[in-house]
């Protein structure tokens, strides 16, 4: 599958899916997970195992394990402090967490977000594919 047709959803996303939100968006975002086009990595994965209770979290994890998996290695921590650096830099903060999430789709898959807080993080990171879900 070429780039633009693997997503790599935001904890966002993934919030509005599993509390059965019915806009258009999270309804492609079914048919992709029907599709096995949709990506998890460890960042996303842990926010979201943070806000369950533990029958929950195992449920999730074996959904986590069926899909497949970006990693984050050392060249996106590298990528990830010099783009939270640089944002700084211009007075922009960003969580750790989100700039993982960014670097690790960057090249990779398209990140879908309802948070608009990824926008200056695409600024820098040239080869990230932002998908801004406003439904």
């Amino acid at each position: 599958m070429a780039q633009s047709e693997l997503i790599l959803a935001d904890t966002s996303v993934w919030i509005d899916y599993l509390r059965g939100a019915s806009s258009p968006a999270i309804l492609e975002f079914d048919q992709r997970l029907d599709d096995h086009a949709v990506m998890i990595c460890g960042p996303v994965a842990a926010e979201l195992l943070t806000g369950m209770q533990a029958k929950q979290r195992m449920r999730m994890w074996e959904t986590f394990a069926a899909l497949p998996w970006l990693d984050v290695d050392r060249a996106h921590w590298f990528t990830a402090g010099d783009v939270r650096a640089r944002l700084r830099e211009r007075g922009v903060q960003v969580s750790l967490p989100d700039v993982l999430i960014a670097a690790a789709a960057s090249g990779r898959a398209t990140l879908w977000t309802r948070d608009r807080h990824f926008e200056p993080i695409a600024e820098l990171l040239e080869s990230l594919e932002l998908k801004l879900l406003d439904d």
